[in-house]
């Protein structure tokens, strides 16, 4: 059964490859990655980006008009989340990735009839099944997903593909695979990838094997905690993936056979020119996948696994302008978040500024946590990520004051204000934070000046209370003293 041979989420085996025993990244076979067979030399590669191939060079300074470029491939940058395999259209539907739009067709209203007769989840049977099956509704979305040849190729770019599209029936590896014979396919491709005539599809699909391995373990280990030996069979399932990406890549071999398989489509609606589209904007698709992992990892207040995954995208490109966009890209929806919270209390401290104190120390929390996440993508001294951080700094600071100027407490005022200060690197915003910081502490200083004062007054000697007391019994009249020591009231 391929569930014993893959070692799905239930129970993922401890080795470090599901299907041989792992031969160290280090040492893998000369012939692998050698360039002398595949690539015109090793100059080639060190004078180019190793991700990004012709055209883009390692200097991180191209790279800022390239920013747009990068982002122009919307499906792919779609497609590129931690679920990329899990909800890919040919895994849900079982269908290869050279099926015909009638094979599509086909399976469209086998999953109608299914439907009708109340089996619909009982049609999903295929390689790397997923576990629970996926729902009618996700079989149907992602057949709609297929009917669009722009999705459709980069769902098949995440899958196995055959040596020759249309000749499936012919590819052992495959058939290997459709069978459920997931090692034998694998070794097929170890053997293959080395090859200068059939490399370039082997180790595609190698690639993608590592890719979908290290991802599925991930899955397994958001909610379990691991042992030492799964955590080295991540990371290597991780490495194999990345070695094979950025040779892939550069490979104009691959993306040849990307522009072959978009006119085979024959759909108008598809051009080679999305075939550029997807060269340049890979190698951020595939470190925004590392940068989504790292900030589920960091939500769960597990660093260590979100410092490797950043640790692995530098590893896949070392490009900071790649870097920045998948961080901002992966922080996106956490930053919005802040945003729309940060609104909410601005707001409700206009109408409450008594309580504007609390809706501060409310609003330092989430700070904290997307401050603690840009640091760890771009370390202490980055700047990128901080604009919405000092955006948030400056509306507890505006809390701050309106909390003081309601309530008169400059104690929780200067507090306050002393959790801020570190908050920001702004030159404006720490000025502002140290002069109302100034405001504060002196405005302590003078109320605990006029409470030692009082206090003097209130604790004068008992002699000096005698004194005052007989001068004040001496200013009564004659007549009335007398009285009294005559005993007269």
């Amino acid at each position: 059964m391929h569930g014993a041979i893959f070692g799905l989420l239930q129970s993922i085996p401890p080795r470090v490859s599901p299907f041989e025993p792992f031969r160290a990244v280090d040492s893998q076979s000369p012939s692998l990655f050698d360039t002398s067979e595949r690539v015109s030399s090793d100059e080639k590669l060190s004078n180019e980006n190793p991700v990004l191939g012709s055209g883009f060079r390692s200097d991180p300074s191209g790279w800022s008009s390239s920013r747009k470029i990068l982002s122009e491939c919307r499906p792919l940058l779609d497609a590129a989340t931690i679920g990329i395999f899990r909800n890919n259209a040919f895994r849900v539907t079982g269908l290869p990735v050279d099926a015909t739009t009638r094979e599509i067709r086909k399976q469209g209203d086998k999953l109608k009839m299914m439907e009708e007769l109340g089996q619909g989840q009982t049609m999903h049977a295929s390689v790397f099944a997923i576990r629970p099956p996926p729902t009618v509704y996700q079989i149907r979305d992602a057949l709609r997903r297929l009917e669009d040849p722009e999705t459709r190729l980069v769902e098949e770019f995440f899958w196995f593909w055959p040596q020759q599209f249309g000749q499936r029936e012919m590819d052992s590896a495959i058939q290997a695979l459709l069978s459920g014979d997931c090692e034998t396919a694998s070794k097929i491709w170890t053997v293959r990838e080395s090859s200068h005539t059939n490399g370039t599809v082997a180790m595609h699909n190698s690639a993608i094997l590592w890719h979908l391995t290290a991802l599925e373990r991930e899955h397994y280990t958001a909610d379990t905690e691991i042992d030492k030996a799964q955590h080295a069979a991540t990371e290597v399932s991780w490495r194999n993936a990345i070695r094979r990406w950025r040779y892939l890549l550069a490979d104009d071999l691959l993306w040849k056979a990307v522009a072959v398989r978009i006119l085979e489509l024959d759909d108008p609606r598809i051009s080679t020119d999305f075939c550029r589209q997807m060269r340049v904007a890979m190698p951020l698709a595939l470190a925004k996948i590392h940068a989504q992992l790292a900030l589920t990892y960091a939500e769960r207040k597990r660093l260590d696994l979100a410092k490797v995954q950043v640790e692995l995208l530098r590893e896949l490109t070392p490009d900071v302008v790649i870097l920045e966009i998948a961080a901002d890209l992966a922080l996106a929806a956490a930053k919005l978040r802040l945003a729309e919270h940060t609104k909410s209390v601005k707001s409700e401290a206009d109408r409450r500024p008594e309580a504007a104190d609390a809706l501060a120390h409310a609003l330092i929390a989430p700070t904290l946590f997307l401050m603690e996440v840009v640091e760890l993508f771009f370390g202490e001294t980055g700047n990128a990520g901080r604009d919405a951080l000092d955006e948030t700094v400056s509306v507890c600071v505006d809390c701050a004051v309106a909390y003081q100027r309601s309530t008169g407490n400059n104690e929780i005022f200067v507090n306050l204000l002393e959790r801020l200060r570190p908050l920001t690197a702004d030159d404006e915003l720490c000025k502002r934070i140290t002069n109302n910081l100034r405001v504060g502490k002196q405005n302590v200083e003078n109320a605990l000046a006029s409470k030692l004062a009082k206090d003097k007054a209130l604790n004068a000697p008992a002699s000096h209370k005698h004194k005052a007391a007989q001068t004040s019994a001496n200013k009564k009249p004659w007549f009335t003293r007398i009285k009294g020591k005559l005993g007269f009231k």
